[in-house]
């Protein structure tokens, strides 16, 4: 007879419940120590907490106690997906692939794998195998929708999505999914209404939160343009993102070079060098420009995270003071000022992602390429500052010239950084 522990723990659990699971597994170990399916079940409810040292303790434990059971292994591999990981994510959901093959789960979790790799055709390949053994398995059909929803199979992706809503209405994730289908065909205003629903359903749900505060930003005309662009190029593989990037910049040497060369042409060229390169500096500020516009929204500023309220206070202080420094630079006809409130504007963007992103955690070469930059850039910007009529001492000079060749290399490695993701 099972536990009666469990047996509410897997209860409360199926509510969105693992504080509360949690206590009721850890009453029922006092009475079976032994039982490793209970503590597998408390890793699983230390997971949902984002507990992740003690979850994976539990999950030890588990198959310690039970090396032939799969669930401690899947728990363990979502756990290394969720740290970027990947290759003890790999090792872990091939464990579990070989104690039990037939188990849709893990077919997600090969699928999740591959999605973070960015081989999306494997990981619909990977659904599909585990969707053949349980055609109604909510998890496999979620991520089929939200990966056809990316690679712009629209059609395929509602046809998942009327799948997973017959087979769970209740489903928060499948309400999220539908939510972030609608905003892919520039739909907001019937995609917040499914982001409601599902965190109405599982009010911490962060993939619905992530969805509600792009909807609520994607009402403004400038940000649902910019966020169609995100989108549009999200659906594209890394090559074809990578050869975009090239090729625009390339198109603007090419632009540049036209408008030194042909005066008759110069101010069509510099008409198209200064959209080029206002919409580069609008992908870069407006998802944080915009969550500091939600600050004037309370249902929107609460649908933000902490990591995301710290940024995005820390990226409207920089941004303040920046301007603060650019206005008194124009009072005062001083170009150092410039300088400062160039590299001030600079770091308020280097600061959000950093922290909105928990580079710290997840992607070790933005954030020490940002600290690097913030550095390099400190030093670049004082010397410009010292530099008097005679110009700078030889030393100064040198290290002038160092730190601002640093500099420029962080940022742009900084730039790139999600393609340098641990593995």
């Amino acid at each position: 007879m099972q536990n009666p522990h469990m047996t509410r723990a897997q209860m409360l659990l199926s509510q969105s419940r693992p504080e509360m699971a949690e206590a009721e597994l850890r009453r029922g170990l006092e009475a079976e120590p032994e039982n490793a399916n209970m503590h597998a079940l408390l890793g699983f409810s230390l997971i949902k907490q984002h507990k992740t040292d003690a979850s994976k303790q539990a999950l030890r434990e588990a198959i310690r106690l039970d090396p032939m059971s799969f669930f401690p292994h899947y728990l363990m591999g979502m756990i290394h997906l969720e740290e970027n990981k990947l290759i003890d994510a790999r090792r872990a959901v091939d464990e579990a692939l070989r104690l039990d093959p037939y188990q849709p789960c893990n077919y997600w979790l090969v699928a999740a794998l591959h999605y973070k790799q960015g081989e999306r055709e494997q990981a619909i390949q990977a659904l599909d195998r585990g969707l053949s053994m349980d055609p109604e398995d909510v998890d496999c059909l979620n991520l089929r929708a939200q990966i056809l929803t990316q690679m712009g199979r629209s059609a395929e992706a509602a046809g998942t999505i009327k799948r997973t809503m017959r087979a769970a209405p209740e489903n928060a994730d499948a309400h999220a999914t539908q939510g972030w289908a609608y905003l892919h065909t520039n739909k907001p205003k019937e995609a917040l209404k499914h982001f409601d629903e599902a965190l109405r359903i599982e009010p911490g749900h962060d993939y619905a939160r992530a969805g509600l505060v792009e909807a609520l930003k994607a009402r403004f005309l400038i940000y649902r343009l910019i966020l169609g662009f995100f989108l549009w190029t999200a659906r594209m593989d890394g090559r074809a993102r990578m050869t975009l990037l090239v090729g625009a910049y390339i198109g603007y040497q090419v632009v540049r070079a036209v408008a030194r060369a042909n005066e008759e042409l110069r101010p069509v060229a510099y008409v198209l060098i200064g959209l080029y390169l206002g919409f580069v500096l609008l992908t870069w500020i407006t998802i944080p420009l915009f969550n500091l516009m939600l600050r004037l929204n309370t249902h929107g500023w609460h649908a933000l995270d902490k990591e995301d309220k710290i940024a995005t206070d820390g990226f409207g202080i920089l941004l303040l003071v920046g301007l603060t420094l650019g206005g008194l630079g124009y009072w005062l006809h001083s170009t150092p000022l410039y300088f400062w409130a160039a590299y001030t504007g600079i770091m308020a963007i280097v600061l959000y992602r950093i922290i909105s992103e928990l580079a710290w955690k997840k992607m070790p070469v933005m954030f020490y390429a940002g600290i690097t930059a913030a550095f390099t850039g400190l030093i670049t910007v004082t010397c410009i500052s010292l530099e008097g009529e005679e110009g700078l001492p030889l030393i100064l000079d040198l290290l002038f010239l160092l730190s601002m060749l640093t500099f420029w290399i962080a940022l742009l490695v900084f730039m790139f950084s999600s393609h340098f993701r641990r593995q």
